[in-house]
């Protein structure tokens, strides 16, 4: 009766803090945690199971990889009840496990229905609709993304949470300048314009940014290189006002919205991408390089190997081919490419997504050095791969100017 249940919910109290103690030690003692989680879960309240089969798969994944033993733990804590943060963690775990298996029909299944289940905690449905929207991104499914993302932000504004809103607005707007459709780009990034300039707390200045950001690239993209200017040197200034304040906290964000996309660290580094972007195409590719230069020294300041940095590195070197092309340094060009081809090794999807890049690079290289009938080759593959795939790997969605590096 009464006296087993206080006896349980001793043993859970301290088969918990055991796995703690286990887990902190220095260095962590793992097994040992896991193995005080394992026992928890035999005297765990129904209402914990969740959580403790989500701090023990976390535990698995992080300390030692071990990918079944976590898939194993986040199966059964999907199927009990709950809700918030747990489940959002649970869901988000497991979506990743089964894309990263090539289950992405089932990943997709499982964030859908998480999505619903977290309607009433909007921090946690936007962190589970992100995750949905990089998933159909990898298939290059950029118009479904956008619609995604739409839906997205009519939730946020019916929420009152106006952070979040602006940053679906602004990935809605990537996604549509991606699939061509400019019209409705230019619409949506008139909308965040003026919700941007409404944002409460420290976080202003980089959604500010963000948005910049994106009008730049949308001008780009279509030619209008003067046009740019303006925005371009709006975002500088901005960029500078956020190098001299303090990072925002939870607290500073309007409504404690804990919603991040991209650090402001990964944002000067786009930022300097950006630069690099519209100085060669301004003509100016002695400062295109010196854009390049600077975004690859903040890159290589971070020893983390974010997926995002290597991709966005990944881009810049694209983009310092171009300039020693233009600037007839032939050899530092092609040490370039293979730098690209290296780069992109260290992760399946970028080889795929940068491969027509790397093609069309070899044609430039190979046009500059007078061999067209090799130029003409390379262009050839590039198209090929671009819009049919090939044998050994595939493209997945377009590759427009480093814009893919942030969903791809």
């Amino acid at each position: 009766g009464d006296s087993n249940m206080a006896t349980g919910g001793r043993e859970y109290r301290i088969f918990l803090g055991l796995a703690e103690l286990f887990r902190t030690a220095v260095p962590p003692r793992v097994q040992e945690s896991i193995a005080c989680f394992e026992a928890a879960l035999s005297v765990t309240p129904p209402n914990d199971e969740a959580r403790v089969r989500r701090d023990a798969a976390v535990l698995l994944l992080q300390q030692l990889g071990d990918k079944a033993g976590a898939k194993r733990h986040l199966e059964q804590a999907v199927q009990v009840p709950n809700s918030g943060e747990v489940q959002c963690d649970v869901i988000y775990h497991l979506a990743r496990l089964y894309q990263e298996e090539g289950n992405s029909s089932v990943a997709e299944s499982l964030l859908r229905k998480g999505l619903n289940a977290l309607r009433g905690f909007p921090n946690f449905h936007f962190r589970l609709l992100f995750q949905l929207a990089d998933l159909l991104s990898y298939r290059g499914d950029y118009i479904g993304v956008a619609t995604l993302l739409s839906n997205g932000a009519q939730y946020a504004a019916q929420t009152g949470t106006q952070h979040s809103q602006v940053l679906l607005l602004l990935n809605q707007a990537k996604c549509l300048i991606l699939s061509c459709q400019y019209s409705e780009a230019k619409h949506t990034l008139d909308v965040c314009g003026q919700l941007v300039r409404n944002c409460a707390g420290r976080d202003g200045h980089q959604l500010i940014a963000f948005h910049l950001t994106f009008v730049v690239i949308y001008l780009l993209e279509l030619g209008h290189v003067k046009e740019a200017r303006v925005p371009l040197k709006e975002l500088q200034n901005t960029v500078k006002l956020m190098t001299k304040k303090p990072k925002a906290g939870p607290g500073d964000v309007a409504g404690g919205e804990i919603l991040e996309w991209i650090s402001n660290e990964h944002l000067f580094v786009l930022v300097y991408l950006v630069c690099t972007l519209h100085s060669l195409l301004s003509g100016s590719s002695e400062k295109a390089t010196s854009y390049a230069a600077r975004a690859l020294a903040l890159i290589d300041q971070d020893t983390s190997g974010n997926a995002l940095l290597v991709k966005l590195k990944a881009s810049v070197l694209e983009n310092v081919v171009v300039c020693r092309l233009v600037q007839g340094q032939f050899s530092a060009a092609i040490q370039e490419i293979e730098s690209i081809i290296v780069l992109c090794n260290t992760f399946s999807s970028m080889m795929k997504s940068h491969q027509p890049i790397i093609h069309t690079l070899l044609g430039l290289y190979s046009m500059a050095c007078g061999s067209l009938e090799s130029a003409n080759s390379q262009f050839t593959m590039a198209l090929q791969v671009y819009l049919h795939g090939s044998i050994l790997v595939s493209s997945h969605g377009k590759t427009k100017n480093g814009l893919t590096c942030l969903y791809s």
